[in-house]
């Protein structure tokens, strides 16, 4: 398939996907695309894609469980006032670890040279 055509096919995709959203919003039709919280993929994909790739990374860690706990509050699978608190004491978790483990250098891990 040539570049114009697979630019032809998305280019009406994602026009489609925001008419279907403009639509909502103005209360015309009910829209919905795959399932409540679809757009927290954005998130844990690429984490997941990153981990597997390049190893355990702690930005990547938080990415994943921040797009888990978006999906997961988005499909009402935890409770609001339990999850609070726990996203909180799992990111001081994190945290501490990242702390206690991380590299003495971090130049080489942002791409700065001494």
């Amino acid at each position: 398939m040539s570049k114009h055509a697979k630019n032809i096919i998305w280019g009406l995709l994602l026009i489609a996907v925001g008419a279907g959203y403009l639509g909502e919003l103005f209360e015309l039709w009910k829209f919905t695309l795959f399932f409540p919280g679809w757009w927290s993929l954005f998130l844990i994909l690429p984490a997941c894609i990153s981990l597997l790739k390049y190893g355990i990374q702690f930005m990547m860690l938080m990415v994943l469980s921040l797009g888990v706990y978006f999906l997961a509050d988005a499909n009402h699978w935890i409770d609001f006032r339990l999850s609070v608190p726990l996203v909180a004491a799992v990111g001081c978790i994190c945290a501490g670890l990242h702390l206690l483990f991380a590299r003495r250098t971090k130049w080489y891990e942002y791409g700065c040279k001494d």
